[in-house]
């Protein structure tokens, strides 16, 4: 229980000194939070890694093929999974249950590599429209997409985003010794 209070304190402290003007909002999802979270990295740069684990809820079934795109994008070109997240947070109303109702799954698909390629085709290899829509049909994209899911269920994620944070010293250091504690924020979001 004590831990889970530091956590949570730690947390805090990070939001509200990092966050500065930014308004927290009553529900969070992972548009809303992705501002707050840049501002926290930003601000603790060399002391924070970051990472964030895609969490393609069941009902959300358009957030996992962006989960997807994502693992695809990262394995193609590592530097365009957070652009490409960004790019998702933008355009989530377009690919919302509500909005895509009436379309086929592939026809979803195919926006996503149409808005993915439109976006990023001055910073990507000739071949690459080819290949992320390869990547759709890649049993392996796949595997790691439903595992990005069961990670998220094994740390017991009902929803996003949700976060994780991980306190470690250095060798020499003590709890006392808080001017260079390092930070580890895992977040778990949906696209």
């Amino acid at each position: 229980m004590r831990t889970t209070w530091v956590i949570s304190s730690i947390l805090w402290l990070l939001l509200s000194q990092a966050a500065g003007a930014i308004p927290i909002p009553d529900r969070y999802d992972g548009a809303d939070a992705w501002p707050v979270v840049k501002k926290i990295a930003q601000h603790y740069q060399d002391d924070l890694l970051l990472i964030v684990h895609p969490f393609p809820l069941p009902y959300h079934h358009n957030a996992f093929f962006a989960c997807r795109a994502l693992h695809i994008i990262n394995n193609l070109n590592s530097t365009l999974t957070y652009p490409l997240l960004e790019l998702f947070f933008e355009n989530q109303n377009s690919f919302s249950t509500s909005q895509t109702l009436e379309e086929a799954p592939s026809s979803v698909i195919e926006r996503i590599i149409e808005l993915t390629v439109d976006n990023f085709k001055e910073l990507v290899f000739s071949d690459f429209e080819s290949q992320f829509t390869a990547g759709f049909s890649d049993s392996r994209m796949d595997l790691i997409t439903r595992i990005s899911f069961k990670f998220g269920c094994s740390r017991v994620v009902v929803g996003t985003p949700y976060f994780f944070v991980n306190v470690h010293l250095e060798s020499n250091e003590t709890l006392d010794t808080t001017l260079s504690l390092h930070f580890r924020i895992i977040i778990v979001a949906t696209a």
